[in-house]
């Protein structure tokens, strides 16, 4: 009888060892193709997948460095409204950040959107605190879209057609501000 529980309790152990690489093989496998995505898909993934698969790929974009090419892309698309999409304040900032330091410009104008950078876009109505973001990090509030409008001139023309949106005035009041103490 003892012989037996004994080969039982080895066969668990092995069992369990198996099942233990098994699960670290497949991980390991879905970090490898995690690792191919792009940068803004995994601000995505963090946002909608399920935790695990959420953690992993917040994992990857912090651990892994950006291309020349994910960069000059992302610049191309204005790259740091990507993460100021993000729902999570904590995630909005932490990935603005890494985008930042590795490379992608605050001024990045966007080319389907008449030049638009982050700023204007984000003055259309974004919340407040987004746009306070980009201003403390350096956005410029005198780049003109293709159009000739400043982000506080899109601040302004949203006002007119959204008079309720409650993040418009104090978005034109954070832009009139920074307007006041830049060099003229």
């Amino acid at each position: 009888m003892g012989m037996n529980s004994r080969k039982l309790r080895s066969l668990s152990i092995w069992i369990g060892v198996a099942l233990a690489v098994t699960i670290l093989a497949l991980y390991a496998a879905i970090v490898r193709s995690t690792m191919n995505e792009n940068p803004v898909s995994l601000l995505a993934c963090m946002e909608t997948e399920v935790s695990w698969r959420a953690w992993t790929c917040e994992k990857v974009l912090r651990h892994a460095s950006l291309t020349d090419d994910q960069v000059r892309q992302l610049n191309q698309e204005a790259g740091l409204r990507f993460p100021l999409s993000m729902e999570n304040p904590r995630h909005v900032e932490e990935m603005f950040e890494l985008f930042i330091d590795r490379g992608v410009d605050i001024n990045a104008r966007d080319q389907e959107t008449k030049g638009w950078t982050a700023l204007h876009g984000t003055s259309m109505g974004d919340p407040a605190e987004k746009v306070a973001i980009l201003l403390r990090h350096g956005a410029r509030i005198d780049l003109r879209d293709s159009d000739g409008r400043t982000p506080l001139d899109l601040a302004r023309l949203a006002r007119q057609k959204y008079p309720t949106n409650p993040h418009i005035a104090e978005t034109i009041r954070l832009l009139e501000e920074a307007q006041g103490k830049s060099p003229s």
